[in-house]
């Protein structure tokens, strides 16, 4: 589940950029912080970042959910 966070971006010292985005965790109540770095600014950049974002999140959730699931099993 997405949910409506803003995305933002952060100009490092290299020249490239870093696309940062929270997500609220499993449990609802710790806020965590995932970010990418591309080359470049523009408008195709940010919607790459945004689609990279989405999956990572996504990945680290289904990933939590998995490892809870096993351990009630247990």
């Amino acid at each position: 589940m997405r949910y409506k966070n803003q995305m933002w971006v952060e100009d490092l010292p290299n020249g490239k950029y870093k696309y940062c985005e929270r997500y609220t965790d499993t449990k609802g109540k710790i806020r965590k912080k995932v970010s990418v770095t591309l080359d470049k600014n523009s408008s195709r950049a940010q919607n790459e970042a945004s689609r990279l974002l989405y999956n990572k999140i996504d990945a680290k959730l289904e990933k939590k959910n998995k490892k809870l699931k096993m351990s009630k099993t247990k």
